[in-house]
C-alpha cells in the first residue's frame, strides 16, 4: 500500500512538472523570424526559462511602453517587433494563470533599440531579472519552447496609468542581416543591462 502511494505521488509530480504552459501573445508575431526585422523596426524576444517543479504555477505579463505584449509562462517565449527608439519593458507577476487583471510589478528594463537589430532577453523561472543573451544561446531555447498562442489586442489586460520605475542602461545587440538570423549581441564599452 505504501509503495503504491509513493508511486502515485512520483507520477503526479512528474506529470505536473512536465506541463509546459504556452505563452499567450497579444502583439503581432513576426512570421519571418529568419529574416531581418521590418524597416524601421527592432525585434525583441523575451524568453522565460523552464524549471520542472514550477509547472504552470505562475507567469509574467510583459508590457512594452505600457502596451501588453503577452503572458509568459514557465518555459516559453514572446517575440515581437517595435519601432526603433526607447523600449521600456515592464514585467508583472501573476501567481497562477495570467488573467485580464495586471499582476504585481516585478521588474523593469529600459533599452535603446535600433532599427534592424534583434534583442534576446532571458530570465530564469525564479529571479524575474531579464538579461541579454547571445543569439546561439537564444536559439537553443527557441527550438525547445513552443510558439506563443496568439490572441487579439482586445483580449489583453490593460495597464493602469501612472506606474513607473527606475531606468536601466541600454542593452547591446548586433545587426540582423537580411535572410539570416541575428548575430549574438556584442557588448558596447561601458554599456550593458542593469537592473
Amino acid at each position: 500500500m505504501m509503495a503504491t502511494r509513493v508511486i502515485l505521488v512520483v507520477l503526479l509530480l512528474a506529470a505536473c512538472g512536465g506541463c509546459v504552459p504556452l505563452a499567450t501573445q497579444y502583439a503581432p508575431f513576426p512570421e519571418q523570424r529568419d529574416q531581418a526585422p521590418a524597416p524601421g523596426m527592432a525585434r525583441l524576444y523575451m524568453i522565460r526559462g523552464y524549471i520542472f517543479y514550477i509547472g504552470s504555477g505562475g507567469g509574467n505579463q510583459i508590457l512594452d511602453n505600457g502596451r501588453m505584449v503577452g503572458d509568459l509562462g514557465n518555459g516559453s517565449y514572446l517575440c515581437w517587433e517595435r519601432p526603433a527608439g526607447e523600449a521600456v519593458i515592464d514585467l508583472y507577476g501573476c501567481f497562477g494563470p495570467c488573467g485580464r487583471q495586471l499582476g504585481a510589478s516585478m521588474s523593469k528594463v529600459e533599452l535603446a533599440v535600433e532599427s534592424g537589430m534583434t534583442y534576446y532577453l532571458y530570465m530564469d523561472a525564479i529571479s524575474y531579472q531579464p538579461k541579454s543573451i547571445p543569439h546561439a544561446e537564444a536559439q537553443k531555447y527557441l527550438a525547445e519552447y513552443p510558439k506563443p498562442q496568439m490572441k487579439s489586442w482586445s483580449d489583453a489586460p490593460q495597464m493602469k496609468a501612472g506606474r513607473s520605475a527606475e531606468p536601466a542602461a541600454p542593452a547591446a545587440s548586433a545587426p540582423a542581416a537580411s535572410g539570416v538570423t541575428s548575430q549574438p549581441p556584442r557588448p558596447q564599452p561601458g554599456k550593458g543591462l542593469s537592473y
